[in-house]
């Protein structure tokens, strides 16, 4: 007799009925052999019914091989891969003790030897899976389907690449200034032609097509002859022509480096949704209005911004406008709502956002002394636990060193050692855990954004640097009448 399953899934996901083993012919003759007539007789419909399943499993395990669980600590990967693996390993263990330059060289080349064989390893496997799921198109679907929906997500990255002189480059850093080496004169606007070129041809070897219509591209620099001589081609012979803005991960970057058009059009967005959200809701309670902030408005303001972070005051106050008109419409809130909210400036946020990401890349530095191979782009930081600030050419032209001044990598630093000690100090834990020891920080310092209404009066800078440094200024003379001289 067939037993009842409390599960509720019926007996027969037992069988593999997608397998190759099958003996389909056997199977309908094993069915046709029954006398199905006999099973009507004198019996009520759930007897029949037991009874009808009760041959049809038997029939099934004659002929249907049973499907195999798989155990949970079984490792999917090739025992060759494994052995590939295990030897990289190895390397890396006699990289780090090696100190001849000799000895560094021999075992690079043996880890690219086997980097490249793991690479091979890799495209044998798809390429099989890949031959088995369309031979298996018209008999077993659901396999093919699978295999289609297992690729359909996948993150792919850059690299390894080779250099000019042909060597294999696998750092993250050097990958990075490969691929955004400057072009300076026609010979390199040629050479970049060409590597287009080969693009298209391994797009066509692939059976895919580049949408010419979406090609775009942004020159900078200071060379007009540079710029109006020379052009680039699409795969078809279409003229790609300069924008004075490109979009990339969804911020916006201008022909002069800079990201104004980027912050206009997220003030324009945040206000956008500001406006609807006031015409949609009624209501003007805290609780709700926070809720709606959080989740609609302070995104668009909050994403990556610790790339376009303003330095102008005017883009300053403007994105500080923002929060402050919306803030107005809350009941009860006129004066000092941030306090009363639980709120910081957007600008607080957003040196709160760059000194979270120095502190992340200040642990990824300590990780490194274990791993050198992993993050060997990555500066040392000082005894004092504080991260060292870049420097730039003095003779860059005074509109470039105020862009690079104020950019994520000299202005993040500066946020993360105006920290206490005892915040930067936080480490063997989670973000999080630091981000609450940095909010804990953040409320004992003023937070007195430039634009007036906020706070009973605005200091000239707003930045943790300048307020920690005027807390401090005003704890020494006992006193903090006027404003500051910075």
């Amino acid at each position: 007799m067939v037993e009842r399953n409390t599960t509720g899934s019926s007996p027969f996901t037992e069988f593999n009925f997608f397998s190759e083993k099958i003996e389909w012919e056997k199977l309908q003759q094993s069915i046709s052999v029954v006398d199905w007539e006999q099973t009507k007789l004198n019996e009520d419909p759930n007897t029949m019914l037991r009874t009808l399943l009760d041959k049809l499993l038997q029939i099934c395990r004659l002929h249907i091989p049973i499907r195999r669980r798989r155990k949970d600590n079984r490792s999917n990967i090739p025992r060759d891969r494994k052995i590939l693996m295990r030897k990289r390993a190895m390397l890396y263990k006699k990289l780090v003790k090696a100190h001849t330059e000799e000895r560094k060289r021999r075992i690079d080349a043996k880890l690219t030897e086997i980097e490249q064989q793991l690479k091979q390893s890799h495209t044998d496997q798809r390429a099989q899976e890949e031959g088995k799921a369309i031979n298996k198109i018209k008999r077993n679907p659901k396999f093919f389907y699978s295999y289609c929906k297992r690729y359909s997500k996948i993150k792919t990255q850059i690299g390894p690449l080779k250099d000019n002189e042909g060597n294999i480059v696998k750092d993250p850093k050097q990958t990075a200034d490969l691929v955004s080496l400057p072009v300076t004169n026609a010979e390199e606007v040629s050479s970049l032609q060409k590597d287009l070129d080969t693009v298209y041809a391994w797009a066509a070897s692939n059976n895919m097509q580049f949408n010419e219509g979406k090609f775009e591209m942004v020159r900078h620099g200071q060379k007009l002859n540079l710029k109006n001589e020379t052009k680039l081609y699409t795969e078809g012979g279409q003229e790609i022509s300069a924008l004075p803005h490109a979009k990339c991960l969804g911020v916006s970057l201008s022909e002069d480096c800079s990201f104004h058009h980027h912050i206009c059009q997220v003030i324009t967005r945040a206000k956008g949704m500001a406006g609807w959200v006031l015409r949609t809701f009624s209501t003007r309670e805290p609780s709700t209005m926070l809720t709606l902030w959080k989740t609609l408005i302070q995104p668009l303001l909050d994403y990556c911004s610790q790339l376009w972070s303003p330095h102008l005051k005017g883009e300053i106050q403007q994105l500080e406008t923002v929060q402050r008109s919306f803030t107005r419409q809350i009941e009860g809130m006129r004066d000092m709502r941030l306090q009363k909210l639980g709120l910081f400036s957007k600008q607080r946020r957003r040196d709160r956002y760059r000194s979270i990401y120095i502190c992340e890349r200040s642990w990824r530095e300590r990780y490194q002394t274990q791993h050198p191979m992993h993050y060997s782009h990555i500066r040392q930081i000082e005894p004092a636990g504080k991260s060292q600030e870049d420097v730039y050419q003095p003779r860059a032209p005074d509109r470039i060193r105020t862009l690079l001044s104020n950019s994520m990598t000299y202005d993040g630093p500066k946020s993360f050692n105006a920290l206490p000690k005892e915040v930067r100090s936080i480490t063997g834990c989670s973000v999080d855990n630091f981000k609450s020891g940095l909010d804990k920080f953040l409320y004992t310092i003023p937070d007195e954004p430039p634009v007036p209404g906020y706070t009973a009066r605005c200091r000239t800078s707003n930045t943790i640097p300048d307020q920690v440094t005027l807390q401090d200024r005003d704890a020494r003379i006992g006193s903090s009448s006027g404003p500051p001289r910075l």
